[in-house]
């Protein structure tokens, strides 16, 4: 047998290619039209002519107001290479308190008041940076506008109700410019406009601001605080006081209801200029309903079911003060037919105490009192509560609080 035996070598062939390329990492944005001060400010969105009246039990996720056409900011930027448009909520961290039919609603500095916006240019709710909602592909000029409409929501908390406007702080809204792996810089070398290492240019920002418009349905006491003489009292054989009168006299404003819409009629203008005309395009729609009272004692209570509260332990003790409902003339020397109870949990409607407050919703723009006695009758005295007797000034406070509902 004859063995063959092939002899070979592997050749190893090594190629290479070198390939530069060469560009430039950063895009150089200017902003000639509008510098950053006049960009980066406060949007006023307060229409003259809208009033809202705020009631205490507006369900929540109710619209209270909704202002159409608004232009929230406009990208004047030039920027030496085309790049990407967004639109978002430079406010990071910030979370929707719930979706409603797609609007994303978003809490204020107000609590109980919510709010959303809603890009018409792009039919989206805005997200919260670093999400985005796009606008487009921009070349190296734009003039490209961000126009809302922006709803005011009732959402899960207690709208204060001192008397006087709300002032409604919203997030920031802005249209940023993205391309990456490129890098923003400012022509003018300021970097107070560029975002998240480089990576965004902001092209405009409004911070949203409500006020006048949102007017809490309070009603106060006629010429102010009310100070009730009880007299004295011996305080001997355990034996309760004399009624006392302790009435006074409620006004309520007017109530101008909610659920209106204006619409502002600079679409597709800069909104950096004197100011935005508005239109009420659907009045108020929403009645407030009736008046409730509440009575928050500052003392501690010390019988809940006969209306009783401590004295302000400044001077006498064992005694307490009784508060009912009614006139003080007509109350019984046992214990009263309609003891007053405390607290918000716990209001009345001032129709059940005078009838001539209405007892139906208030029309808007309408008044809850339709009379000519505004008075709300209530009466006081001093009971025996537990402990030792001791002399001194016997005194105690309470606050009225009156609503719309």
């Amino acid at each position: 047998m004859i063995s063959f035996m092939q002899r070979y070598s592997r050749i190893f062939l090594t190629l290479c290619l070198q390939v530069s390329v060469a560009y430039a990492k950063d895009i150089s944005c200017t902003q000639s039209n509008d510098q950053w001060a006049s960009i980066n400010t406060t949007l006023e969105l307060s229409p003259p002519g809208a009033t809202i009246t705020l009631g205490s039990e507006i369900p929540d996720y109710t619209v209270i107001y909704t202002q159409d056409n608004v232009t929230l900011g406009q990208d004047l930027a030039i920027c030496d290479k085309s790049v990407y448009l967004y639109e978002t909520i430079l406010e990071q961290g910030l979370l929707p308190v719930s979706i409603i039919s797609g609007d994303r609603i978003y809490p204020t500095d107000i609590p109980g008041i919510g709010i959303s916006i809603f890009s018409t240019d792009i039919t989206t709710s805005l997200p919260v940076f670093p999400n985005l909602a796009m606008s487009g592909w921009i070349s190296a000029h734009t003039g490209e506008y961000i126009t809302g409409l922006i709803k005011f929501w009732k959402i899960p908390g207690d709208i204060p109700m001192q008397s006087g406007a709300l002032s409604v702080n919203g997030p920031v809204v802005g249209q940023v410019l993205s391309n990456p792996p490129y890098t923003f810089v400012n022509s003018d070398g300021s970097t107070d406009r560029i975002y998240s290492d480089g990576q965004y240019y902001i092209a405009s920002s409004r911070k949203l601001h409500a006020t006048l418009i949102f007017k809490p349905g309070t009603c106060e006491i006629q010429g102010g605080d009310v100070v009730v003489n009880m007299g004295e009292h011996p305080g001997v054989s355990d034996k309760n006081s004399s009624w006392k009168d302790a009435s006074f006299r409620l006004i309520c404003a007017d109530a101008h209801g909610y659920g209106g819409v204006t619409a502002m009629n600079n679409a597709g203008q800069s909104p950096f200029g004197s100011g935005s005309a508005t239109t009420v395009t659907s009045p108020n729609s929403q009645q407030n309903g009736r008046v409730k009272l509440a009575i928050s004692p500052y003392t501690a209570i010390v019988d809940a079911r006969r209306g009783i509260i401590a004295l302000d332990g400044t001077g006498a003790a064992g005694y307490g003060i009784q508060l009912a409902w009614g006139d003080s003339l007509s109350q019984a020397e046992g214990e009263p037919d309609k003891p007053v109870h405390f607290g918000a949990s716990q209001s009345i409607y001032v129709s059940e105490l005078n009838s001539q407050f209405r007892s139906t919703s208030t029309p808007i723009d309408g008044n809850a009192f339709t009379g000519n006695d505004n008075t709300i009758h209530m009466a006081a005295r001093y009971v025996r509560t537990d402990g030792d007797v001791s002399p001194g000034p016997a005194c105690a406070s309470v606050e009225v609080i009156a609503n719309y509902e």
